[in-house]
């Protein structure tokens, strides 16, 4: 008996040691596991519709002080043409090509080859990358405050599975719902065209005043060369009169190059000075066409934000899990 009582407490002294063992290893994977650093950061679900709320008003604050510097870059071509463009209009051919044009109804034709050649495009990419700018930053935005309350061990982990599928969505949203806000703006403020019509009726309105007044210095100068051409074509017998008409354009041409010349003298300072100025107000208005679109398309991703959560059914977030 003595034997067989040995035998059993030697076999309940090792069970309950090995008992003992086992739980202080499962204590101590346990407390092991617990201080393992997380591989993940989940924000709870307020963070997240805060995120939402407040992205599209951080990512327009971000893109609007972009729209000065490239419209400026994208007009500046056109203000590099301003002297060209007023070669042409002090030229007897530029007086008479904007004339014809404007009798024809094509009195932007040069304007837009000249003055505005490339402006539409440059505009487009302007607006092209205002958008992508938007979407950067609504991203980024949207990155950064669903991390805002993430204790420092976690600031820099990526987001749980379920939170970074949410945020994704929003961002296809984004995409789809408010898609090249800034382009349309161009269609909204009549793009380049518009800019084109109001030049033409300023220059229209010059030559026109420039034609009145010089019409009838060059009515009696004709009237002086002309007897003078008379008088020395009158050796040409039958030809005569081809010599006397052909002296009367020459006077008349020649009395425009000299007016044209004494206007530029006098006025192209001027002149030059109302298209910077023209040029200068179409650009605000561009400017104000791209505001109001970026400020649109925040107030409507604000709009839709509350949508997100609750539309990312259960499904949705187990399929991200």
């Amino acid at each position: 008996m003595s034997g067989t009582h040995a035998r059993t407490g030697w076999r309940t002294f090792w069970i309950v040691l090995a008992v003992l063992a086992l739980g202080t290893l499962g204590l101590v994977a346990t407390a092991l596991l617990r201080a393992a650093p997380p591989t993940e950061t989940n924000p709870p679900a307020t963070t997240l519709e805060q995120a939402l709320a407040g992205a599209p008003r951080l990512a327009h604050d971000s893109v609007a002080p972009q729209i000065a510097p490239l419209l400026s870059a994208a007009y500046a071509p056109a203000h590099a043409a301003i002297p060209r463009y007023a070669d042409f209009h002090y030229s007897v051919q530029g007086e008479y090509t904007e004339l014809g044009a404007a009798a024809m109804g094509r009195a932007t034709a040069k304007i837009e080859q000249i003055l505005l050649d490339g402006l539409d495009e440059r505009l487009q990419a302007a607006a092209a990358t205002l958008d992508a700018s938007f979407a950067a930053h609504y991203a980024e935005a949207l990155d950064k405050l669903a991390r805002r309350d993430a204790p420092p061990d976690e600031a820099q982990l990526p987001l749980g599975n379920v939170s970074a599928a949410i945020l994704d969505d929003a961002i296809g949203r984004m995409r789809l719902t408010a898609p090249l806000a800034t382009a349309t703006a161009l269609t909204a403020s009549a793009g380049v065209k518009a800019a084109a019509a109001a030049f033409a009726k300023l220059i229209a309105k010059k030559v026109a005043a420039k034609v009145a007044v010089k019409t009838g210095t060059k009515v009696t100068s004709i009237l002086t060369t002309g007897g003078v051409a008379a008088a020395a074509c009158s050796w040409a017998g039958p030809v005569a009169i081809a010599c006397a008409a052909t002296g009367a354009v020459v006077a008349w041409v020649a009395t425009d190059h000299v007016i044209i010349k004494l206007d530029e003298y006098y006025n192209r300072d001027e002149f030059e000075s109302d298209l910077r100025a023209m040029l200068d107000v179409d650009m605000a208005e561009k400017a104000a066409a791209f505001e109001a679109a970026l400020a649109a398309r925040a107030a409507r991703l604000q709009d839709t934000a509350p949508q997100v959560l609750p539309d990312f059914t259960l499904q949705e977030r187990r399929s991200a899990d």
